[in-house]
């Protein structure tokens, strides 16, 4: 954080507000950690990173990574509902198991 920063917050909301009062204020009813950023506000995509336009594009891979804002929680890290991720099973086929 940087010194301006909090500067702008002693104005906004005073020099005798604890910082769990601006937490609290800021979150508003916001109680549930988000599920899929688990609170960071982001997450983590790969890419890849080799420039398009080359020769040989079509083949290599460059991994690259870059922060995207969290779809489910907008960047704020937590939500207003509770979530949970939605789990399919599929029968994939059958294999035989061995009795004793």
């Amino acid at each position: 954080m940087k010194i301006i920063e909090i500067k702008q917050l002693i104005e906004k909301y005073g020099k005798e507000t604890t910082l769990e009062t601006v937490l609290h204020e800021i979150q508003g009813d916001r109680k549930y950690e988000c599920p899929k950023c688990h609170g960071k506000g982001y997450t983590v995509v790969e890419y890849n990173k080799y420039p398009k336009n080359m020769p040989d594009s079509g083949w290599v891979y460059q991994p690259g990574y870059k922060d995207e804002q969290c779809d489910l929680c907008n960047g704020q890290g937590y939500t207003r509902d509770k979530y949970q991720p939605k789990v399919k099973v599929i029968n994939d086929g059958w294999e035989k198991v061995d009795e004793e």
